[in-house]
C-alpha cells in the first residue's frame, strides 16, 4: 500500500516517518506476541463498549443523541441505534 505525502507539508516529519511504518507493515512482519496482544486490545475495547452501553446513564446518552436526529451514519455500540458519526463516537466513548 502507498501513502503520498508529498505535497502535504503540514505534516511533521515524525509522524511522515510514523505513517510511512504502519502503511508498509504487513501482517506477515508481525511476530505471535504482537497479533495475540492486538487480539486481546480489540476483545478488551469491544467488551468494554458493550459492557458500557447497559452502564447506568448510557439511556440518557442514548436519549439525547436520538434527540438531536441527524444522518444515521455509525452504530452506537450495544444499542442498534445509528446516528451521525461525532454522535456515535460521543455515545461509544462515554
Amino acid at each position: 500500500m502507498q501513502f503520498a505525502l508529498e505535497g502535504r507539508p503540514e505534516i511533521p516529519p515524525l509522524e511522515a516517518a510514523l505513517v510511512r511504518h504502519i502503511v508498509s507493515a504487513r501482517f506477515e512482519d508481525l511476530d505471535a506476541e504482537t497479533v495475540d496482544a492486538a487480539c486481546r486490545t480489540l476483545l478488551w475495547a469491544t467488551a468494554t463498549a458493550v459492557a458500557g452501553s447497559a452502564a447506568e446513564g448510557s439511556d440518557a446518552v442514548v436519549r439525547f443523541i436520538t434527540e438531536q436526529g441527524g444522518h444515521q451514519q455509525a452504530t452506537v455500540i450495544g444499542t442498534g441505534l445509528k446516528a451521525p458519526k461525532s454522535a456515535a463516537a460521543f455515545a461509544n466513548a462515554v
